[in-house]
């Protein structure tokens, strides 16, 4: 079970890491002068060190690593009680996990109400900003102290099982409510709450890799010429670039690589994880909702732009795939808000709209790829569609209200999207630029342009926006001209 660097043989290997085993409390916890220091850290060191939660040597994400173990048998005649086995196994790894989340939830919930309680015994000058230093200390659950980046890479993990896991419908039930509370996490994140997902991710991702190479890798020892060779560049008579040598050649060509905080070995990792994933989506035939969850996170700026592109890019031609039933029954674009939300960077930036930045150019042009009409087998529909309009009509609304750089491109990209779609786009623009510029603004207007027909185009119909009609739309509506 599982596809390429991903099929593992067991987690034994990261049980017997060191530094993976919990480390001791100090023996003189229990004297006053720590405990008054306990005190005045409000509990600081308790959140601070996650090793105090852990009672078993096996890494602090152990229970979400069983989601990505692999599935072993050794006879075909056991085929179908192995599969059995393992379904249990995550069945019951995904029951413990949900419960230890909704555990984490009722403590907040219970604490956000003792410090409410708290404030509103106190005098009037008191404010819930600077409570007074008795006000009740917040308390972390197991669930909550855990990275949510690694979190999220293990539990996508799940669908790299046989159908005979995914086929059980307490796996798909489960999983989905675990993703989708990951999911209300991430739409509280600031830039910097994130860009520190998409590290653990990442971290996650090549940390598994890993395990799995040098689980089945034999050793191979290096000649002193190899190491020298590894170490200063020097010719081996191979006529070939050392590992070094390659990654900085990379690193040239590639400098965004280093730009989200992610190496180059992290990287291909992530590259390797959507191949495998896109890949068992088409075998599987999308027909499973919890895939189709997963797979759409690649189209989220939590990845990096490389990582975005490549998936717009493979998902292409089954983009019409990408929106759950439940969300195309939904007329009003509700069940799609919160996804549309996570798609985007933020506001038009120069209308002041807080920390939202530009998106890059290579998603720009990838999501003006999805509305290609000769470059798609069908129009895409849901989620791919609107978010590849909000991304659209966001750029267009920074170009108009700023006044600078980036109308040959949105030009260019608006002529290679239908006529319909692209006049649409135009529309949306305008719309925001009338409003106060935010996210919020941004994608209602999309999903308003979505309910009122707009966004529908014909199965059969590939016209492309005409380059006369295009310019004229652009002098008329926003006083952009192309000369």
């Amino acid at each position: 079970a599982g596809f390429g660097p991903f099929a593992l043989d067991s987690l034994l290997m990261s049980a017997d890491q060191g530094g993976s085993a919990p480390r001791a409390r100090n023996n003189d916890d229990g004297n006053e002068n720590n405990k008054d220091n306990e005190n005045d850290s409000n509990g600081a060191e308790d959140q601070a060190s996650l090793n105090s939660a852990f009672t078993l040597p096996m890494g602090k994400d152990w229970l979400w690593q069983a989601l990505s173990g692999s599935i072993q048998v050794k006879n075909a005649s056991s085929i179908g009680k192995g599969n059995s086995e393992a379904t249990q196994v995550v069945v019951a790894t995904l029951a413990i996990i949900l419960e230890l989340e909704q555990e984490d939830d009722l403590r907040s919930d219970a604490d956000s109400g003792s410090e409410r309680a708290f404030v509103s015994s106190s005098p009037a000058s008191s404010s819930i900003s600077s409570p007074s230093p008795a006000s009740p200390t917040k308390r972390m659950g197991y669930a909550s102290r855990l990275s949510l980046g690694s979190k999220l890479y293990y539990l996508m993990n799940v669908c790299l099982h046989p159908e005979a896991v995914l086929r059980e419908d307490r796996v798909t039930e489960t999983a989905e409510a675990i993703l989708q509370r990951y999911l209300a996490m991430m739409t509280r994140q600031g830039n910097e709450e994130s860009a520190a997902l998409t590290v653990a991710f990442a971290a996650a991702c090549l940390d598994h890799v890993g395990s799995a190479k040098k689980d089945k890798q034999p050793a191979v020892s290096k000649t002193s010429t190899d190491s020298a060779a590894e170490e200063t560049g020097i010719e081996t008579g191979q006529g070939q670039m050392t590992a070094k040598e390659e990654e900085k050649l990379m690193s040239f060509f590639n400098p965004s690589i280093s730009s989200d905080g992610i190496s180059s070995e992290e990287m291909k990792a992530l590259e390797a994880l959507l191949e495998d994933l896109t890949n068992a989506y088409k075998d599987y035939g999308a027909q499973y909702d919890i895939f189709t969850m997963v797979i759409r996170l690649f189209l989220l700026p939590a990845f990096p732009t490389r990582i975005r592109c490549r998936a717009m890019d493979d998902l292409r031609s089954i983009a019409h795939l990408l929106t759950l039933p439940t969300e195309l029954d939904d007329m009003t674009g509700q069940e799609l808000k919160p996804l549309l939300m996570l798609s985007m960077l933020g506001g038009v930036p120069s209308m002041g709209q807080g920390e939202s930045r530009r998106d890059d150019v290579d998603v720009l042009d990838a999501a003006a790829a999805m509305l290609n009409p000769t470059m798609t087998l069908r129009s895409p529909d849901g989620f791919p569609l609107l978010m590849s309009v909000a991304l659209l009509s966001r750029s267009l609304a920074e170009v108009v209200h700023s006044r600078g750089g980036g109308f040959a491109s949105v030009r260019s990209r608006l002529l290679k999207t239908h006529k319909l779609l692209a006049t649409a786009i135009m529309d949306v623009a305008g719309d925001v630029l009338a409003s106060d510029g935010s996210k919020d603004a941004l994608v209602d207007h999309v999903l308003g342009a979505s309910a009122s027909g707009k966004l529908q185009v014909p199965p059969i119909a590939s016209q492309t926006m005409e380059r006369n009609l295009l310019d004229s739309n652009f002098e008329g509506r926003f006083g952009l001209s192309k000369r």
